[in-house]
């Protein structure tokens, strides 16, 4: 059966895609008529059974696009919309991942770098309140489910003609787009600063407990014998853990906002040079030194690399936000080891899933040698967070994930 997104596509134009993403399918076109002027657009849609991993904040991406172009911020995928069709679709930036330029590991060029940096400072402009997007509040997805990166899930993404800032979408023309319905700024317990986390201990507690709910326990029914054989206890990140414990003393910063998933397969390098930051499903309001840490976490810039991006970011952070430094010395080792615990539930999980839907193939057994030695990279980084009492080795892992993750298991 077709999908509703790929004959949304389909109506406006010739179809390119689709790109497979963790969290969206989308679909690439080359519209016709008289949106042939925007170039290429994407029309997305949620993708059956996806895997989320991370804390959502925020209840639409298309909303969020639109404050960001609305508040003037440069280099963020335009949202449109058909009028008379209703049709959403971003515009498709064309180019290519910082992630094809520079892999995970390599040093980034300067120019990319000082963009990357000129981001996280217009990231700390923003501040609760600034936003109409509508959070997530008391339903699943607030404390449910966000997710880590969608890497690889934009091998290329493309612009087109920009939102315009004061307005955020184009008036007009039959089969033009329009700007999103907002609603009225939300201040009030926002907008002291920490938004409606309270603090950076508070805002650091949630995302454990997210983890601990929904990435951890929610899993045991179905992957619990696994987590099992890895070495992983059932009580892993309880109220008595060393990460809980670490939170507890963060110091307080200023909240702003938050993009949650700054990553190589994430900025997107056009022909000018110029780097777009694509995926805002993550964004969130909170404590900036998280941003940081996930973004250095998920870049894995070579050391000194590290320490300039360090250096760099809380230059031109601190100069828009004071305070985004507070504590830098000890709480970036304490987010930096949250995100080490917390890649273990993403990854494990989504190995045991590659690992069923190879299961009879020939492309198995090369499944399960891969998979056997990311789980033990990952749990080597976590072990000292998770306080787990041995790491299994590759040959352990292995019979692991053939043994537990066959397609009956993973129903």
């Amino acid at each position: 059966m077709t999908s509703p997104a790929l004959r949304q596509a389909a109506a406006i134009g010739a179809v390119d895609g689709p790109l497979a993403g963790y969290h969206r399918e989308w679909y690439v076109v080359r519209p016709q008529g008289e949106l042939t002027r925007l170039g290429r657009v994407k029309i997305g849609e949620p993708r059956e059974n996806a895997l989320w991993f991370d804390r959502r904040y925020f209840a639409s991406e298309d909303e969020v696009l639109l404050d960001l172009a609305r508040l003037g911020v440069p280099r963020v995928p335009p949202v449109h919309r058909v009028r008379r069709s209703g049709t959403v679709f971003h515009g498709f930036i064309e180019g290519r991942t910082l992630a094809s330029l520079s892999p995970r590991g390599h040093p980034v060029a300067p120019g990319h770098l000082r963009q990357i940096i000129e981001r996280f400072a217009s990231l700390s402009r923003l501040r609760p309140g600034d936003l109409h997007a509508r959070p997530l509040r008391d339903t699943p997805g607030r404390g449910a489910p966000l997710a880590p990166a969608a890497a690889g899930a934009h091998a290329r993404h493309g612009t087109a003609t920009p939102v315009r800032a004061a307005r955020g979408a184009d008036p007009g023309q039959d089969g033009s787009y329009e700007e999103h319905e907002k609603g009225e700024s939300r201040r009030g317990d926002e907008e002291e600063g920490h938004g409606p986390h309270g603090s950076s201990a508070h805002f650091l507690r949630e995302l454990l407990a997210f983890t601990r709910e929904h990435a951890h326990r929610a899993r045991l029914p179905q992957f619990g014998p696994l987590f099992a054989r890895l070495g992983i206890p059932p009580d892993v990140l309880g109220p008595h853990s060393r990460l809980v414990a670490e939170a507890t003393r963060l110091t307080d910063r200023p909240s702003c906002l938050l993009h949650g998933d700054l990553h190589r397969a994430n900025f997107i390098v056009d022909p000018a040079d110029a780097l777009w930051t694509i995926d805002w499903e993550l964004a969130a309001f909170g404590d900036p030194l998280y941003d940081l840490a996930t973004h250095l976490y998920l870049m894995d810039y070579p050391p000194r690399q590290r320490s300039q991006v360090v250096a760099e970011w809380r230059q031109a952070v601190t100069a828009v936000l004071p305070g985004a430094d507070a504590g830098l010395a000890d709480d970036l080792p304490r987010y930096l080891a949250y995100k080490r615990a917390q890649s273990v539930f993403a990854d494990v999980v989504r190995q045991a899933v590659a690992v069923g839907a190879a299961h009879g193939t020939p492309a198995q057994a090369g499944q399960l040698g891969r998979t056997a030695k990311l789980v033990h990279e990952i749990l080597v980084r976590a072990a000292e967070p998770l306080e787990l009492a041995d790491v299994p080795s590759p040959g352990a892992i292995e019979p692991a994930y053939a043994e537990l993750c066959t397609p009956p298991q993973l129903r």
